[in-house]
């Protein structure tokens, strides 16, 4: 399976009920943006313009996503790691992009002004 494929599965998943299922899809997203905030990019610039356009093209639908789980009455546990997930977004951004784009800022204000 690609990259593609698995980061859209993955944040399907998000959307599990079951807590087990969620657990793997998150973990997938949380090392993969972890992964993303390396220093490898400045080594490799091919690194960092696939980086950028997985920020560009999934995140959308990763903040969408998240924010369905925490605005549902779901676990806390499961509220929780779409919060961290945010988070660990949101700073692999800032280290990899630059502080200037805000590309999870804005997702985050605009679902949060729709809800």
């Amino acid at each position: 399976m690609g990259i593609e494929k698995l980061i859209m599965v993955s944040t399907d998943g998000l959307l599990s009920e079951n807590e087990c299922i969620f657990n793997e899809y998150h973990q997938v997203l949380e090392k993969l943006f972890e992964h993303s905030t390396t220093e490898d990019h400045k080594i490799k610039p091919e690194t960092y313009r696939a980086v950028t356009r997985l920020y560009r093209i999934h995140s959308s639908r990763i903040v969408k996503n998240c924010f369905k789980v925490i605005l549902s009455p779901r676990k806390t546990s499961l509220v929780k790691g779409c919060g961290n997930l945010l988070h660990t977004v949101n700073s692999g951004e800032r280290n990899v992009i630059g502080t200037h784009v805000k590309i999870t800022y804005g997702l985050v204000c605009l679902n949060w002004k729709n809800h």
